[in-house]
């Protein structure tokens, strides 16, 4: 895998960050508790985040490549990160909003990738994505606290959502007439 201009640095450097916060983290959980406990939530995470990132880096199309990893890799860490918990919640809540989250996060690239319109009208149309997602995983966690929905939350969001689309539809509009003159 032949790595592009600067990206060996840019790598070594991403990754070294990485273990410095790691290891910063186990000292201090040592530290603190003369044991590894919390510590290893961060260190999951940062590993995730660091294999997730590296497509970015070694690949020219390293962001597809980037969402097939996240998409790959996020049910396990949901999954690992229940064990080390020892909580009940991977089956009813996180399998579900990963699963909402893996194909908003495709349907957003496939808008990204094959909408012909102004990058303005398409994150508009991601944004009003954004609205119905929300609802979705807030129903999700509704179910698996055995809350309600708050009204006052789904039409905040909802009404947020639409105007800030609105916004970036009118941005794109004037900026489609700036171009034409």
């Amino acid at each position: 895998m032949k790595l592009f201009k600067d990206t060996k640095l840019w790598l070594m450097i991403f990754s070294l960050l990485c273990v410095i916060a790691i290891g910063v983290c186990v000292i201090v959980n040592v530290a603190l508790e003369n044991a590894f406990t919390w510590a290893v939530y961060p260190t999951i995470a940062v590993t995730l985040g660091w294999l997730i990132m590296l497509p970015f880096f070694l690949q020219k199309k390293g962001f597809l490549w980037g969402l097939v990893s996240i998409t790959v890799m996020a049910v396990p860490f949901l999954f690992i990160i229940e064990k080390f918990s020892g909580g009940d919640w991977f089956m009813s809540l996180g399998l579900p909003v990963a699963i909402v989250g893996a194909v908003t996060l495709w349907i957003s690239y496939a808008i990204i990738r094959f909408v012909k319109r102004s990058v303005w009208y398409k994150v508009a149309i991601i944004v009003l994505l954004v609205a119905w997602v929300d609802q979705i995983i807030d129903l999700i966690v509704c179910n698996f606290t055995r809350t309600e929905q708050s009204i006052v939350g789904i039409v905040a969001t909802v009404f947020a959502c639409v105007i800030a689309a609105f916004v970036f539809a009118i941005v794109g509009y004037a900026r489609r007439d700036v171009r034409k003159k």
